[in-house]
């Protein structure tokens, strides 16, 4: 299922850059010249992320940001605001808003396909693994046995302790990763400068 993108901006060069920027199967892109269109489309599109404005007619996106952050279905929503090259940004405007990203025009359309896969797939959850198919969600429904009775929570717990370290394990290695990527293209390009080869 293609990832829905809700995009409200009054700029026509900008939703154009956008729509370019998502032609890949896998996203479909909803565009809104106004903020008070977009918010009413909400409930029908059900996007999986709001890319919004600061400068919108009718309701800015912050304002929309601001909104959405109060109805259920939309608070986990990645929310990307779009500002002009030499828009200023005042913090007063920010506040309260809870928002992942802030993209200048003109963008790097590469860089903010990346930047949305990454949010949305960040926040989805997956029913189940595949090593765990058709557990039991109810507690009445569990196994009964005294030793998980009676060991439950303290398993619950390990079992978030391990997913945590497993999680900083793994954002430590892309990190060196990306480190060591990084050092080899800087020897190269000093390589390059010098002319060596």
């Amino acid at each position: 299922m293609p990832f829905k993108l809700a995009v409200a901006s009054g700029s026509p060069a900008a939703v154009k850059a956008i729509k370019m920027a998502f032609t890949r199967p896998g996203y479909s892109v909803y565009t809104f010249d106004d903020g008070a269109s977009l918010e009413k489309s909400l409930e029908e599109v059900r996007p999986d992320a709001l890319l919004l404005s600061l400068s919108l007619p009718l309701k800015s996106g912050t304002q929309i940001g601001r909104d959405s952050m109060g109805r259920t279905p939309f608070r986990k929503l990645p929310v990307i605001l779009l500002a002009g090259a030499y828009e200023s940004i005042r913090s007063e405007d920010l506040s309260g808003l809870v928002f992942d990203e802030i993209v200048r025009m003109p963008f790097d359309s590469a860089a903010l396909e990346r930047t949305v896969r990454r949010l949305i797939e960040g926040r989805k959850e997956p029913h189940s693994f595949p090593e765990e198919p058709g557990l039991p969600e109810s507690a009445e429904a569990r196994p009964k046995s005294p030793f998980l009775e009676t060991n439950v929570d303290h398993i619950e717990k390990k079992l978030v302790e391990w997913e945590q370290r497993l999680s900083r394990r793994i954002k430590g290695e892309l990190r060196m990763e990306m480190k060591t990527t990084l050092e080899e293209l800087l020897r190269e390009k000093n390589r390059i400068d010098k002319g060596g080869s």
